[in-house]
């Protein structure tokens, strides 16, 4: 016998917008606030805990104001003929909570549990991320995700915490959180988190491989895309495998980025040769099933937030970055310019500001959840030396007048102080992975510069 959930749902899409002003909005934890988390856990020696809340939609009670109805479920009228309640086929119910597909349940829900976790705990809710509460004094940190909870501190502190949560809302505590938002969790024994994607890169292998898998040991190769391929007539369903593969990149898998970012931009018009490219991540994703990010405590003279960058020069100027914590990794971006680029400094200018943008969120994200990793210099590491003088010195010319805004936005970072740009050969920057293509040899000895920050048996053999 299979068990299964069942739950009354609204249908929210005949719900009007007037005479009620809806406010929807509903965030969840940022991907680099859930790192951080795991970060500090590891790098502290803190326990982690996850908490689901029971059916947290129909908990807040509706503004006295707002009135909604709903038609009765089927077989609502034996239910109350059963308890003596009168009740006529063709009356409707009055919502007195927010039920789920309400399209502000979300919101109501959201605010609820805020206003508790702010005024009863007594926790500090985050400007740069509203899911992440924090309280230095007791060193709880607490990240939202719709119902779910990801606590992080002292075993002492959680237990109070969790009667407290227990206390004012109906809640499933699940320990250690060994699955959160798809994202298989380990706690190691020297301390460490390992977080990988295992069972949901093996479940979308079945998916869309059949028959026995080829590896490869690279997801993306030197050859080139081009708009007058000879067109895919197999209907292959690339848009899915793109899907699913934005849904890795932004969750863990920053090897593939690249490779996603190429075949990404042409699935409008879908040719023979994108599909070749499509299959060869999926047997690079064969391949490396277990990659995994580690976070793992350094020295405190180590724990500090520092940045790698870089960009290619080629007709579509691929480039990114990726921000470190201490050893571990918290940030990471694969991005195309959107402007013809005429020179590598161009190139390397473009994707500095990119890297300087997330650095700033970065920094004040820190200012307010960990200021002591900022006592050491934050550092952005690039391999230009023209680029770095532009935006350490301030040497803007006739030659960077078309880009003097991202040139001025890096440039006045540095001179307040934010971060320093300082330049490192191309074959220690660790970004220079993200830029391109490479022969598997060549693709395997790049990903080795992140071995400290991930865990992969390609890399042990």
């Amino acid at each position: 016998m299979k068990l299964c959930k069942a739950r009354h749902v609204v249908d929210g899409r005949g719900q009007d917008k007037y005479p009620y002003d809806i406010d929807t909005y509903a965030p969840n934890l940022q991907k680099e606030s859930y790192r951080f988390l795991c970060w500090v856990a590891a790098q502290f020696r803190l326990a982690m805990l996850a908490e689901d809340v029971v059916q947290a939609f129909t908990i807040p009670t509706l503004n006295s104001n707002e009135l909604y109805f709903c038609w009765a479920p089927r077989g609502f009228h034996l239910l109350c003929k059963e308890r003596g309640i009168p009740f006529k086929p063709g009356q409707v119910l009055q919502l007195l909570a927010a039920l789920y597909g309400l399209k502000n349940a979300s919101h109501y829900w959201n605010t609820e549990f805020t206003q508790w976790l702010t005024q009863v705990v007594k926790l500090t809710q985050c400007v740069n991320d509203p899911c992440l509460f924090v309280c230095f004094k007791r060193m709880l940190f607490v990240g939202i995700h719709t119902d779910d909870a990801l606590v992080v501190g002292k075993d002492s502190v959680l237990q109070d915490f969790s009667k407290q949560f227990a206390t004012r809302f109906p809640i499933k505590s699940l320990g250690f959180p060994k699955l959160w938002c798809g994202l298989q969790m380990q706690r190691r024994e020297d301390g460490s988190i390992r977080v990988s994607m295992e069972t949901f890169t093996r479940k979308l292998l079945e998916k869309f491989w059949q028959g026995k898998v080829n590896p490869s040991h690279s997801p993306l190769g030197m050859d080139k895309l081009h708009d007058d391929d000879p067109p895919d007539t197999d209907n292959y369903p690339v848009r899915p495998a793109i899907g699913n593969f934005i849904w890795l990149v932004i969750n863990l898998r920053f090897d593939i980025a690249p490779a996603v970012n190429v075949i990404a931009r042409k699935q409008t018009k879908p040719t023979a040769k994108l599909v070749r490219f499509i299959k060869r991540v999926f047997r690079y994703l064969a391949a490396t099933a277990d990659f995994a990010l580690i976070f793992k405590q350094v020295p405190s003279s180590s724990a500090r937030l520092q940045c790698s960058c870089d960009s290619s020069f080629d007709v579509d100027t691929m480039g990114g970055y990726a921000w470190f914590l201490g050893d571990s990794l918290i940030s990471w971006k694969v991005v195309t310019a959107k402007s013809a680029v005429t020179s590598t400094c161009e190139a390397e200018l473009f994707f500095l500001c990119s890297a300087a943008k997330t650095g700033v969120w970065l920094i004040n994200f820190l200012k307010e959840t960990l200021p002591s990793v900022l006592k050491y210099d934050v550092i952005v590491y690039n391999d230009n030396r023209a680029a770095i003088d532009i935006v350490n010195a301030g040497k803007f010319s006739q030659k960077t007048r078309h880009m003097a805004t991202k040139c001025n936005f890096v440039h006045q970072q540095v001179k307040n102080g934010l971060f320093k740009v300082e330049w490192k050969s191309t074959q220690e920057l660790r970004a220079d992975l993200l830029t391109k293509g490479f022969h598997p040899e060549s693709f395997r000895q790049k990903l080795k510069l992140f071995q400290g920050a991930i865990s992969l048996k390609l890399l042990d053999k």
